[in-house]
Order: structure tokens, then C-alpha cells, then sequence
């Protein structure tokens, strides 16, 4: 048997129906409902407006609202949670509202069957139509998780983000000046009398090498490694310079405080800023004419071997540059009956006729050091320090070495900021100190039996990594001598430069501000993609809204019926009880069917052994079809019996009569009695 043709789609029917002689009942939805609508859009689209406006500007909170987001995450969580679900549910309220007037005013003019009734049902409440075909359970399904994907965009949207960004402090850093007032601190190379301070920060002493010998080899002994190196400051801040410091960089830990006043230090990731110093090259030969040497001026006594008089030796000889001027200092060792100096290792350095020099001299067991000579230069240069606050790291780059402009915000007297010589060290006079020091280390870096130097440079040549071929080998070794004494000279002038923030003036320091850019931890609201994507959902929603509102002309037609409303399916289907009965067994050529009170109807007893479910479903396996169920709104009159009160006066009798009770009711085909709302609505308009 054939399945029934589908009834196609009511016509409006606004002028061809008849209105019964009844009363007009105020059948359309009030403007509340629909004010209601157009308003949910409204806080959405300000959100996410104001949000993409922030993102836009790149706006970044240093202030209070970081430290809640970071103190307290529990709170800033729970706000977030709950704004986002008040917006989330805003959009899906739109959603959901929009398609329940959309089938509300369609039922008006046009019939509805029940499936798509139930569907958009279950769309409108966000639930699971279960219990009716798979591509209607997989669809609702589908929409029903479709609608909790706002709620994530809105927390990704309003989640406060940790990001970093940049401020300026301005004359907030101290760097060292070395102005001609403090110049018995910074330009002294003697070694006695030494002034010294000691502090929490560490001792602060003129005469760094006899201060600092162990410390300083120990640095220099791994200035070849083949990794970079991490060189600790020589103070007590915990910093430490990686790879060479240049001398510059002091201020990490000694004189940066003010740059933590007006925030959480914890909140400061890193500083940037530029600071003048000496960017030290130093290039060793192997020069077989050296003039210096050792000569043995007081053999000492040892009779049984056992050590008694060290010899005495004179570390002396001529340097390049001033060839007619002999230099010495004496220097001991226990030796062997029969060596000459085995056991040492002497440095020599010095300043003169605009050269600097640094010569060695060894004995047998340290005799690949021996002879060698080192030029110096020391060229000006403006540096850019970045200090790491989080991990105490301080990094050191050269930039331009001339032409460059100072950033201090006041400098020595008689400085020329454009030109980095004048300004920094216009004598050289710092140069000449740390050369000095180079030579006061050859004076007090020995033993008895070994040389500290000596072992501290075969350790750094022996870490150094070359290629293992002559002539190579040399270069290589020359190379690594060459690191181990600019590594010294780096710490020379970084301790010097340390010792300006509490020797000079009787511990009042001598320095100037320098303006320096901060890196800081801040916080964003939401992250972009997320706001770019609410702000388009927001958008899309209130272009629906427009464009529905504009199609139904305000929604003209929207009846005050509710699709979703318990009482108005009830009230509705109640008075057109018989008429959707009537419609609900069309195909089913007379046979006993039965409703199970869900799902679709049935012929009875198909569920047994016929492979048709017990709750009523549709037999298809017989060719019956899907007989569909045409809803649609119109109004009905219904007599009544009604039954009054017994009153004082009608000695028991009760009061009857009849009553015509006019509702919106659901409209079938062959119902009776019904006319369509919107011939109402036409006739009073």
C-alpha cells in the first residue's frame, strides 16, 4: 500500500477563511518578549566591543589588576567563569529565541509537523530530541554541544593573560662615573696602603687583585671552555655576567634599587640600558727575544731536601716599549738542586709611550708559557647591558665605538658626550690601572712549589678547543692566553667599577643616573583570536536579530503562544484534542493504533516479534509511510458545561449552563471550528 501524499504547506489564508461570530481574543505575543530579544544583544556586543578596542591598543595593566590576577587566581577564575557564562548564556538565549519565534510566527501562518515540532522543541531548550530518528538525535546533539562553545570563547576572551611589556625609568639606574674627584679610588696601582669597605653587598677594596687572586685565576682558568661561560659577579648580589663583561655592568644588583620603587620587584623581568666602558682585546705572540726573564739572586738553603730558604729570584727584564728602562720584582721558589725557577710562572705588565704590555716568563715545567708577549688595546666603546632580574643574569654587547651619545642624564666635568673617549675615560687612566693590576698579580699569584698562574693558564689551554695539528696547536695556545688575561682584565674593571658605588667620598660613591627600559611582567585581558571570535558572534548574532526583525516586521505575527511552554502545548492540544487524534491514525486505513504516550504512533501489537519497537513507531516495514501530523495556531470556540455554586436562594438546586470558551488552539486538517490567527490580526488591522 502506498504511503498518503504529504499535504503541502497551509496557504496564509489571510483574507479566505470566514471568522466565526465570535469575540477577538489579544492572541499576539506582548513587546516585553520581544524587547527582551533585541536587549540580550546588546551587553555582548559592548563586551566584546570595549575588548577588541584593549586587544587593539595592546592595552597592558602593570597595576592593581596584575597583582589580583596573579595573587589571587582562585577569585580572578570565579569572576571570569561567571562573566562568561552570563555572555555565553546571552548569545544562546539569542539563538535560541530567535528560532522560537521563527516557528512560532511560521505556525501562524503555515502548519508544522510534529517531528519538527519536537525538533526545534528540543533546540529551543537545548536538550536531546532521543527517541526519534538518528539524524534528529545526531542534529539536536550536535546544536545541544554547538551551544556550549560560547561559553569557552567568553573565558578565553575575559581571562586575564600574563604578558610582559615595556616601561621607561627614567635617572632610576646609578652607573659609576670616574670623575678626577675620586681618583685616588679608581686610579690607583699600588698595593699599599688600600682603602676597603665591607658590606652586606661584599668588600669593596682599591687593591682588587690582593683582594681577589683566587677568585680572579679561577674565572680565568675556563675563559676558553667551548661553552659560553657564566662568569659570577665579585660581590654579593648573586648576579652573574655570561660570557665577558667588558667591565661594565655593575650596577646589577648595587645600585639598581630605585628601579623597584613604584613596583613589585617580583614583577620586574628585566632591564635594558647602556653604559660606556672598554671593549679590552688582547693579541699574544710568542716573541723568542724576549727580555724578560728570571734571575736567581738569593739560592736558598735546603740540605736534606725537605724545603728550608726558598730561592730568590728577580722576575726582570725590558719591555718593547721602553727598551732603555729595566723593570723587576723579586719573586721565591723551592727549585731542585740543579733547575733554575721550574716551579714558576711570573706576569709582568706595563703601561708606557702609548703602548701596553704584558709579558711572561716560566721555568721547565710550565714551558709552553714562557716568552710569551701580549699587546693590549682598550677601545671605548658604549656597551648595552641587559640585566635578567628573574634568572640574575647580566649580558654585555659592544655597539658603535664612536660617534655614540651618552645616556646619562648628567656626566663628569668636561665630558663630550659625542665622543665615547673624552667622555669615558679621557686619560686612560683606568686602562693604565688595570694593566697595573695585571703586574701586581705577577707579584703575589706564587708558591713554594707550584705557580697558581701558570696552572690557572695550562687549565684554561687545556679546556680550549683546537685542533690537535701543528702549527695550529700554537695559535691555540696563544688564543687561550689571550681570553685568560682579557677575562682578568674584565673582572679588573668591573671590581673597579663596583668599587665607585662605596669608596670614593667616604662611602657616598660617585656615580650618575642613566635612564633604563624595563621589562615587566603585565597583564592582558583575553587573548586575541578568542576576542576577534566573540566579537564576530556578537556581531552575527545582532545582524540575525536586525535581519529577523526586519523580515517579520517586528514580528507582527508572533503569537503569545509558546512552543516550549508546558501550559500553552497543554491548553492547545487539549482543545483540539480530537483533531489531532483524527490526524495522528491518518494512514493507518482503520486499523486499531495505539500511542505508547512518547514517540511516534503505531499499529497495536506491531512491537511483538516484528522487529518495531514497543513505543510505538511507525510500521514502515508494512509501506505504510510516515503519516505526518500538520500543526498550526488558530483560534477555536468550545461550549462548556459549567456548573455554579449553590446559592442562599436556590434551596439546593444547582446552577447550570452552558459556556463558550474561545482559545488559541492547534489546527489540524478537518478540524473544526478553527480559523487562522492571522485573519484576526487582518481584520482588525
Amino acid at each position: 500500500m502506498s504511503p498518503p501524499k504529504e499535504e503541502p504547506l497551509l496557504p496564509n489564508d489571510l483574507d479566505s477563511v470566514e471568522a466565526p461570530l465570535i469575540s477577538k481574543i489579544a492572541w499576539q505575543s506582548s513587546p516585553g518578549d520581544k524587547l527582551l530579544l533585541v536587549f540580550a544583544t546588546v551587553p555582548a556586543l559592548i563586551v566584546s566591543i570595549t575588548l577588541l578596542v584593549l586587544s587593539a591598543k595592546d592595552v597592558r595593566s602593570t597595576g592593581s589588576l596584575l597583582s589580583f590576577a596573579t595573587d589571587d587566581r582562585a577569585t580572578a577564575q570565579i569572576i571570569v567563569s561567571i562573566l562568561s557564562s552570563i555572555l555565553s548564556t546571552l548569545n544562546v538565549y539569542t539563538v535560541t529565541r530567535l528560532l522560537n519565534f521563527a516557528a512560532r510566527v511560521h505556525m501562524v501562518k503555515r502548519s508544522l509537523s510534529l517531528d519538527k515540532l519536537r525538533l526545534f522543541s528540543a533546540i529551543t531548550t537545548r536538550s536531546i530530541a532521543s527517541d526519534q530518528p538518528i539524524h534528529v538525535l545526531l542534529l539536536s546533539t550536535v546544536i545541544v554541544l554547538l551551544f556550549a562553545i560560547p561559553n569557552y570563547l567568553w573565558t578565553g576572551a575575559l581571562t586575564p593573560v600574563t604578558v610582559t611589556t615595556t616601561i621607561t625609568g627614567r635617572d632610576a639606574l646609578m652607573i659609576p662615573s670616574y670623575s678626577p674627584l675620586s681618583n685616588n679610588t679608581w686610579n690607583y696601582s699600588g698595593r699599599d696602603p688600600c682603602d676597603s669597605v665591607v658590606n652586606e653587598m661584599g668588600i669593596f677594596n682599591n687593591c682588587p687583585i690582593d683582594v681577589l687572586q683566587s677568585r680572579l685565576l679561577s674565572h680565568a682558568a675556563q675563559a676558553s671552555s667551548n661553552s659560553t661561560q657564566t662568569y659570577p659577579k665579585l660581590d654579593n648580589t648573586h648576579y652573574a655576567v655570561v660570557g665577558r663583561s667588558y667591565g661594565v655592568g655593575s650596577s646589577a644588583g648595587l645600585a639598581d634599587q630605585d628601579l623597584f620603587i613604584y613596583r613589585d620587584s617580583s614583577f620586574v623581568l628585566s632591564y635594558n640600558y647602556t653604559e660606556y666602558g672598554y671593549n679590552t682585546q688582547v693579541n699574544c705572540i710568542h716573541n723568542e727575544t724576549s727580555a724578560w726573564g728570571l734571575r736567581l739572586v738569593q739560592p736558598g738553603t735546603d740540605p736534606l731536601g725537605l724545603g728550608g730558604v726558598p730561592n730568590v729570584y728577580f722576575a726582570m727584564g725590558h719591555f718593547p716599549q721602553t727598551p732603555d728602562v729595566p723593570d723587576y720584582f723579586s719573586v721565591v721558589a723551592f727549585d731542585s738542586p740543579n733547575s733554575h725557577g721550574d716551579n714558576l710562572t711570573v706576569v709582568g705588565s706595563k703601561s708606557a709611550n702609548g703602548r701596553k704590555v704584558i709579558l711572561v716568563t716560566a721555568g721547565a715545567n710550565y714551558l709552553v708559557l714562557n716568552k710569551t708577549q701580549c699587546e693590549v688595546t682598550f677601545t671605548p666603546t658604549l656597551f648595552a647591558v641587559t640585566v635578567d632580574v628573574t634568572d640574575k643574569l647580566v649580558t654585555v654587547t659592544p655597539t658603535n665605538t664612536t660617534n655614540s651619545s651618552s645616556s646619562s642624564s648628567s656626566s663628569s666635568p668636561g665630558s663630550n658626550p659625542t665622543n665615547p673617549s673624552i667622555f669615558f675615560d679621557p686619560t686612560q687612566s683606568l686602562a693604565n690601572t688595570a694593566i697595573a693590576q695585571i703586574n701586581n698579580l705577577g707579584m703575589v699569584a706564587t708558591s713554594l712549589y707550584r705557580s697558581t698562574v701558570g696552572d690557572a693558564l695550562l687549565f684554561n689551554i687545556a679546556s680550549a678547543p683546537i685542533n690537535r695539528s701543528p702549527p695550529s696547536i700554537v695559535a691555540a695556545n696563544l688564543s687561550a692566553i689571550s681570553d685568560f688575561f682579557a677575562v682578568i682584565l674584565d673582572d679588573v674593571l668591573l671590581y673597579t667599577a663596583s668599587n665607585q658605588f662605596f669608596l670614593p667620598f667616604n662611602g657616598s660613591g660617585d656615580y650618575t643616573s642613566t635612564e633604563a627600559s624595563l621589562t615587566v611582567q603585565a597583564v592582558q585581558i583575553g587573548e586575541g583570536g578568542y576576542i576577534v571570535a566573540v566579537f564576530a558572534l556578537s556581531v552575527v548574532l545582532v545582524a540575525a536579530v536586525v535581519v529577523e526583525g526586519l523580515r517579520t516586521r517586528g514580528w507582527r505575527w508572533l503569537p503569545r503562544w509558546e512552543v516550549t511552554d508546558f501550559t500553552s502545548l497543554m491548553v492547545a492540544s487539549a482543545v483540539a484534542g480530537r483533531d489531532v487524534a483524527r490526524e495522528m491514525v491518518r494512514g493507518f486505513e482503520g486499523r486499531r493504533v495505539e500511542w505508547t504516550g512518547r514517540g511516534r504512533v503505531g499499529e497495536r501489537g506491531a512491537g511483538k516479534g516484528k522487529g518495531v519497537g514497543s513505543r510505538g513507531r511507525w510500521r514502515e516495514w508494512m509501506g505504510l509511510g510516515k503519516p505526518k501530523v500538520p500543526l498550526r495556531l488558530g483560534r477555536k470556540v468550545v461550549s462548556v458545561d459549567w456548573e455554579g455554586e449553590v446559592g442562599d436562594g436556590d434551596s439546593g438546586l444547582d446552577r447550570r449552563k452552558e459556556v463558550q470558551l474561545e482559545t488559541v488552539a492547534l489546527w489540524t486538517r478537518g478540524a473544526e471550528d478553527v480559523v487562522p490567527l492571522v485573519e484576526d490580526y487582518t481584520k482588525r488591522a
